[in-house]
C-alpha cells in the first residue's frame, strides 16, 4: 500500500521540521531534538501534535522551552506552503511519514531516540521499511574482485528472501541494490542523493511498480 494522502501529525510535523523551498520564514525549522522534545511534553500533558494550534499550548511550551516565542507561531503559519508542497510531492509519486505513522521503521526511534528523523520522504512500498535485511555498504570505486563479492552478497539475500539495505550511492551500494533487483528481490534504499532523480531512474522503475522497492530520504 502507497500512502495517498499524510495524516494530521505529520501535516504538523512537516511544518515543524519541513523545508518548502518559497517563502521560507526567518525562522529555522525544529530539528530532530527540538521536535521530539516538544512531542515529549506534549505527551506528558496528554496532548497530541495537532493541539498545538490552539495558541495557548504554544505560548505555554515556549515559555518553559528555549525556543523562541515567535517560533513556534510562525512555522505553524505555514498551511499554504504547506498544502503546495504536498501536492506537487503527491503528483511525482513522493509520500512522507512521520513517527506517528503506521510505516514509519519502529527502529529508527527505537536505537536513534531524538536523533532520529522526524520526516521521512520517499517512493515504492513503505511496508517494506519495518522488514528489516542485510545492510550493504562500501566504496564508490569498486574492484572487480568487490564486484564479484557484491554479486555473490546480492544473490545470497534473494536466495534466503533476506531484503537488502543500502544507501544507493555508485559502487558497492549500486551494484548490490541492483543484483538483488535483477533476480526479483527486495531492496530498502536509505539515499542522500536526489530522491526524484532516482525514483525516476528507469532501472528502478520496474521494481517501484512491483513493490519490491523502497527509496526514502530524510
Amino acid at each position: 500500500m502507497i500512502p495517498d494522502s499524510i495524516t494530521t501529525d505529520t501535516q504538523v510535523a512537516l511544518l515543524l521540521c519541513g523545508r518548502f523551498g518559497l517563502n521560507e520564514p526567518s525562522v529555522t525549522p525544529l530539528n530532530a531534538n527540538e521536535f521530539f522534545s516538544l512531542c515529549q511534553w506534549l505527551r506528558n500533558e496528554s496532548k497530541t501534535l495537532p493541539d498545538l494550534f490552539d495558541s495557548n499550548v504554544v505560548d505555554h511550551y515556549s515559555k518553559i522551552s528555549r525556543l523562541d516565542a515567535k517560533r513556534l507561531p510562525e512555522l505553524l503559519n505555514r498551511g499554504g506552503a504547506l498544502a503546495l508542497a504536498v501536492e506537487d510531492w503527491n503528483n511525482k509519486g513522493i509520500w512522507i511519514l512521520s513517527p506517528t505513522d503506521e510505516h514509519y521503521p519502529r527502529r529508527l526511534t527505537e536505537r536513534l531516540s531524538n536523533k532520529a528523523p522526524p520526516l521521512l520522504f520517499g517512493v515504492g512500498n513503505p511496508q517494506l521499511l519495518s522488514k528489516g535485511g542485510l545492510a550493504v555498504v562500501g566504496s564508490r570505486d569498486i574492484s572487480e574482485r568487490a564486484k564479484l563479492a557484491t554479486h555473490k552478497i546480492g544473490s545470497l539475500c534473494v536466495q534466503n528472501r533476506i531484503p537488502l539495505i543500502s544507501g544507493g550511492a555508485r559502487g558497492v551500494d549500486s551494484e548490490a541494490m541492483q543484483t538483488v533487483l535483477d533476480e526479483g528481490g527486495l531492496v530498502i534504499g536509505f539515499i542522500a542523493d536526489s530522491l526524484l532523480k532516482m525514483s525516476v531512474n528507469g532501472k528502478y522503475r520496474q521494481a517501484l511498480r512491483d513493490q519490491r522497492l523502497v527509496l526514502v530520504t530524510s
